[in-house]
Order: structure tokens, then sequence, then C-alpha cells
């Protein structure tokens, strides 16, 4: 069945989704077709929740997200989850997300994916470190001290 998280991700509803983490919801509850709220929140290219997820120890290679972001284009969630070293090969259908991203014509992505087959990271740390700083500040600093431990506001 569909959950409240996995909702609240697919629709980039970050501050319920902080709200719902904070209460115990669990982070890699599948829906019966596989789909977790991190995969949702990729597939949707919602940033925001897909690093709230994330900081709240979602499983990066459940549900396929990588390959979710790639084939629909988005370009921030994909760099989110190279960053948090999801398996760039894990596929779908016989589809490695960088072969989705190179039928459906997303060059960027394509590249990124490259890179991090390589084993180059380099050449993602300066994006992902723009749009770490970008995303500062929301409702994912909040969660990620909550998942710290944080006494801090």
């Amino acid at each position: 069945g569909i959950t409240s998280l996995w909702t609240s991700a697919f629709n980039g509803h970050t501050e319920v989704g902080s709200l719902l983490i904070s209460a115990g919801a669990a982070v890699n509850k599948a829906r019966n077709n596989g789909s977790t709220p991190l995969n949702a929140a990729a597939q949707n290219g919602h940033a925001e929740p897909v690093q709230l997820l994330l900081a709240a120890g979602a499983d990066v290679n459940g549900g396929v997200p990588l390959y979710a972001a790639a084939q629909y284009g988005r370009l921030e969630a994909v760099r989110l989850l190279l960053r948090a070293e999801v398996d760039p090969l894990l596929g779908f259908e016989g589809w490695s997300p960088l072969e989705i991203a190179r039928k459906k014509g997303h060059t960027e992505i394509a590249e990124l994916l490259q890179a991090a087959e390589r084993g180059d990271k380099g050449a993602l740390q300066d994006e992902t470190d723009a749009l770490a700083e970008q995303l500062a500040g929301t409702a994912i600093a909040a969660a990620s001290a909550d998942a710290a431990g944080s006494d801090e506001p």
C-alpha cells in the first residue's frame, strides 16, 4: 500500500516528510510495486525530499531511485544520489541508469553517470556541494540534526 511518507515524497512535501520521519515513519517502506519514498522523490525530481530521506538513512539502492531519476531527467536528484554513493550500475528491467539517460536524451545526466561508473568523484563534488548549500536551511537541515541526535534547533 501507499504510506503517508511515500505520498509526501512523491508530492515534494519536505516539511510533512520531516514530521513523519520524526514521528517514526519507516523511510524504506516500499509500496506493493517496490517503489520506496526515495524512489518517489527522485522520480519526480524533488531534491529537498531526496536530501531529507538520505539524511534519515534511506536505502539508496532500494527501489532503484537513481534509475528513476535518470529516466525522467531529474538532474538534482541524480547528483544527490551519486553523492550518497548509490550504485551507478543498479538498473531496472535490463537497463542501467546510464543507458536509460542516453535513450531519453539526458546528456548531462549521462555524463555524470559515466563519471560515477569510472569512480571519478571529483567530477561530482563541485556541483553537489553547490546543491547542498542551496538546500541548507530548509527542513532537511532540521531532519539531519534530528537524525544525528543533535539538541540544536
